[in-house]
C-alpha cells in the first residue's frame, strides 16, 4: 500500500516528469501499485485512470498496520519524532489514527489532518476486532454542506477504507447519522462516509420553508415574450445558464419574473425546470451578529483591469475590502474575506463560502473599465429580484458618500450573483479606465467614504 505524503500530487501518463498529468491525489489518500519502474509507482487514479506517481511523493505502509484513538486534547503533531520538530497540527482527543511506524517512543501517524509524528503516551492503540455492526447516531441535522475541497467519500468510516467519490467545497449532501468522528452521506449519486472535520451542519435551515420553481435557460438567444404564444410580441432575448423564478405554468408555457419587475413567458420545450429553496430574506436588528461575506474581485494572476497609471484592480478591491472589513467588524458583524491576500478564487468558491457560512449579505466589490476614456461613475448590480432591495440600500448609502456619476442600480449577469442562494450584489465603484476617475479612486479620502457608504447601506438594509 502506498500512502500519499504531499498536498496536490500530479499523477501521470507515465512514469517521469515529461508524461502529461491526468489528475491529481491529496495528501493522506491510500493506493495499492501493480507495477515501480526508475523510482515510479503505477496507481489506479480515482477517476478511474491508471498512471504514474513519483516515489517521493509517497510512503510505502504496512497493510496489517494498527489503529490508535488519541487520549488527549491538543495533542501536537510533529513533521519528526522529537520534541524540538515542528509542530504541523494540533489534534482532538478522540480522532482514530493510522499506526505507519514508530521510532524509540514516537509513532508516525496517518490522520485526517495529515501524516506526522506523536508520542507513544499519548494514544490507545486499539485491538483487531470482528467486524460488528455500526450503530449510527443522530445527526444535528438532515443536511450537510461540503467545507474541504476534493473530499473523500469512502466505504466505511476509516481513512483505510476504499475511496468511492470526492465532493467539492460547497456540495449539498444529506446526513444519514453519526460514527464516532465519521459522517454517513448521501448524495444525488450514492451513499458514503465523510470525515466530520470537513462538513458543516445546516442547523438553522427550516425544513418548513416554501421553496420556489425556477427555470434554466438551454439556448442562447432564447425568446421571451409577451404572452403565452408563439405569436406574441417578443420581450427580450436571453441566454444559455440564465436562470429565472417562475410565477406559474400556463399549459406548456411558463410565466416567469424579469428585471425591473417586469413578467414574461418562456416555453417549457426551451428550459430546464427545478424547484429551489427561496432565499434568504433580511434579518433585522442592525449589523451586530450578521454574516457579511466581502468579495474582492480578481486575485493572483487574474488581475482584472488595469488603470491608465497602472493601477491593477485586483489590488484596489483587496484594499477596499480590508477597510470595510475593520468597520463591520467593529459594529459585531460576523466578516469573512473570500480572499485576504493576492490569491486567485474560483467564481464558485467565492460562492461556496456565501452557502457554507450562510450569509446574510454578500458584496463583490470591483473597479470598472471601458474603450471610451470619458465614461464614469459607479454602478450596483443584482440578479434575483430578492436581492434588489439590497442592492437600493448600499447605492444610496454610496450616493450621499460619494461624488462620482450616479449610474443606477442594474441586473447584472454576473456568476457570484446568478448562482448565489444568499442575498447578493456586485458593486463597480468607479472607472480605472478614466484617468482623472482613476487618480481620485486610489486615494485614502476616497477609500474612506466609499467604504462609509457601503457600512451605511448595509446598515440600513438589516434595519429595515
Amino acid at each position: 500500500m502506498l500512502i500519499v505524503t504531499t498536498s496536490k500530487s500530479n499523477v501521470r501518463e507515465g512514469p517521469g516528469l515529461s508524461f502529461p498529468i491526468i489528475g491529481k491525489v491529496q495528501k493522506g489518500e491510500l493506493f495499492s501499485s501493480t507495477q515501480m519502474e526508475n523510482k515510479w509507482y503505477q496507481i489506479e487514479h480515482p477517476s478511474g485512470k491508471k498512471g504514474w506517481i513519483a516515489g517521493w511523493l509517497v510512503e510505502e505502509r504496512n497493510p496489517n498496520e494498527k489503529k490508535g484513538r488519541i487520549t488527549v486534547d491538543g495533542l501536537r503533531l510533529r513533521n519528526g519524532p522529537s520534541e524540538t520538530d515542528g509542530v504541523l497540527e494540533t489534534l482532538p482527543k478522540g480522532i482514530e489514527v493510522n499506526i505507519l511506524g514508530q521510532k524509540r517512543e514516537w509513532l508516525k501517524v496517518e490522520t485526517p489532518y495529515g501524516s506526522g509524528w506523536i508520542h507513544q503516551d499519548y494514544v490507545n492503540i486499539e485491538k483487531k476486532s470482528s467486524p460488528k455492526e455500526i450503530k449510527l447516531q443522530k445527526p444535528p441535522s438532515k443536511i450537510g454542506v461540503i467545507i474541504g475541497d476534493q473530499l473523500n467519500v469512502r466505504e466505511e468510516p476509516s481513512l483505510s477504507s476504499n475511496i468511492k467519490n470526492q465532493l467539492k467545497i460547497g456540495d449539498e449532501v444529506q446526513i444519514l447519522g453519526l460514527y464516532n468522528e465519521w459522517v454517513r452521506i448521501k448524495t444525488e449519486q450514492e451513499s458514503g462516509w465523510i470525515h466530520q472535520s470537513f462538513v458543516k451542519f445546516e442547523n438553522n435551515r427550516k425544513d418548513s420553508s416554501t421553496p420556489q420553481e425556477e427555470v434554466v435557460i438551454l439556448y442562447n438567444g432564447t425568446k421571451i415574450r409577451e404572452k403565452a404564444t408563439t405569436k406574441s410580441s417578443i420581450l427580450a432575448f436571453v441566454q444559455q445558464g440564465d436562470r429565472y423564478t417562475v410565477l406559474s405554468k400556463e399549459g406548456d408555457w411558463f410565466k416567469i419574473s424579469l428585471p425591473y419587475q417586469q413578467e414574461g413567458y418562456i416555453a417549457s420545450w426551451v428550459v430546464s425546470y427545478k424547484t429551489v429553496q427561496k432565499k434568504k430574506q433580511a434579518r433585522k436588528g442592525g449589523l451586530k451578529g450578521k454574516t457579511i461575506i466581502l468579495d474582492p474581485g480578481h486575485g493572483g494572476e487574474d488581475r482584472g483591469t488595469t488603470g491608465v497609471k497602472g493601477t491593477f484592480e485586483k489590488f484596489l478591491t483587496l484594499r477596499t475590502a480590508e477597510q470595510l472589513y475593520q468597520k463591520l467588524q467593529k459594529a459585531g458583524a460576523n466578516v469573512i474575506l473570500t480572499r485576504d491576500h493576492d490569491s486567485n478564487v474560483s467564481l464558485p468558491l467565492r460562492v461556496a463560502i456565501a452557502k457554507i457560512y450562510d450569509a446574510d449579505a454578500f458584496i463583490s466589490i470591483h473597479y470598472d473599465s471601458i474603450k471610451d476614456p470619458t465614461i464614469n461613475g459607479f454602478t450596483t448590480y443584482y440578479y434575483h429580484n430578492d436581492d434588489r432591495e439590497l442592492a437600493k440600500q448600499i447605492h444610496k448609502g454610496l450616493k450621499q458618500s460619494i461624488s462620482l456619476s450616479d449610474r443606477g442600480v442594474h441586473f447584472g449577469n454576473y456568476h457570484v450573483l446568478r448562482q448565489n442562494p444568499q442575498p447578493s450584489i456586485l458593486l463597480e465603484l468607479g472607472f480605472l479606465s478614466n484617468k482623472k476617475e482613476e487618480q481620485k479612486i486610489i486615494t485614502n479620502p476616497y477609500q474612506e467614504v466609499t467604504t462609509n457608504g457601503i457600512y451605511n447601506g448595509l446598515r440600513s438594509y438589516f434595519s429595515k
